[in-house]
């Protein structure tokens, strides 16, 4: 996991940071979590070149309608941001882009150190297809207009 070469992000409120994991610590990485409501995708929209990969936590949202819906949402307000779901539901872990449209990897829980590292390297692989899916169909559109 490469250590984020940007400046701290102030997060929204309902957050609060972590520092004291060891993964955390070895990176030089703050874990932002959300303890109550949930994320403004409007703050997210700004703050998103500032984050490396988001993690969203399934098992949190509830049932899988709200955790899809909040990835897409996600998807929409920040395209540019790798996406982890994780979930004690899903049935094992998945690195391929199938569920592009809302995250770029799913890791099922409990999750390993060894499972995060990958997860994020294939995170921010996907999001890069994903990008340039994406902006193959805008030019495909603006070709036929």
């Amino acid at each position: 996991m490469d250590a984020p070469s940007h400046a701290r992000t102030t997060p929204p409120g309902n957050f609060h940071s972590i520092r004291d994991t060891t993964i955390c610590k070895r990176e030089d990485a703050e874990l932002l979590v959300c303890s109550e409501g949930l994320l403004a995708t409007s703050w997210l929209a700004l703050h998103s070149e500032e984050i490396d990969v988001l993690m969203v936590d399934g098992d949190y949202l509830g049932e899988i309608e709200d955790t899809i819906d909040f990835c897409l949402r996600v998807r929409r307000a920040s395209p540019a941001l790798p996406v982890i779901l994780v979930s004690s539901e899903m049935r094992a872990d998945d690195f391929t882009c199938e569920r592009m449209q809302a995250c770029d990897v799913t890791l099922k829980s409990p999750i390993s150190e060894v499972r995060l590292k990958n997860a994020i390297r294939a995170a921010r692989q996907n999001n890069a297809f994903f990008l340039s899916r994406q902006q193959n169909q805008i030019s495909r559109q603006n070709f036929a207009s």
